[in-house]
């Protein structure tokens, strides 16, 4: 999905409706307001912000290893991302979030809102990533 124009007008994404079902769930929004977990000190010390971005990072590598390209997105006073792009059909992009639960974990989610997998597991949240972003076979 790419956002274009609009991902300048969207400061964050809302909670779905699986996610809001959830009382534990805090959306990445509220996740710049939240306490970080203390599973990362350096983020911790830096605040909630920091800890989205470090997170975001941490993601990078296994995208990469999967074909895809990623960018780390920190504009001031707003939630960090990272612009996830299919190199090979750059057309196929997406912003992905992270945001910490009341319970302090943490997880990946799309622009719409909606849980992609725990901060934890950063291979299944690059594979379902790459999935969303891969091209059609055959064009």
């Amino acid at each position: 999905m790419v956002m274009g124009a609009q991902r300048a007008r969207i400061p964050s994404p809302a909670p779905s409706a699986s996610a809001a079902a959830s009382p534990d769930t805090v959306s990445p929004a509220a996740a710049s307001s939240a306490a970080p977990s203390s599973d990362t000190a350096s983020s911790a010390a830096a605040g909630p912000t920091q800890a989205c971005a470090d997170r975001l990072d941490q993601l990078g590598p296994a995208l990469a290893a999967r074909g895809m390209a990623a960018s780390l997105v920190t504009p001031a006073g707003r939630v960090p991302s990272l612009r996830v792009v299919n190199p090979a059909a750059p057309a196929l992009a997406e912003d992905v979030y992270a945001g910490c639960c009341e319970d302090g974990s943490w997880w990946f989610w799309w622009s719409w809102a909606e849980r992609i997998a725990a901060a934890t597991d950063l291979d299944q949240a690059a594979a379902r990533i790459a999935h969303v972003l891969a091209a059609s076979p055959g064009g």
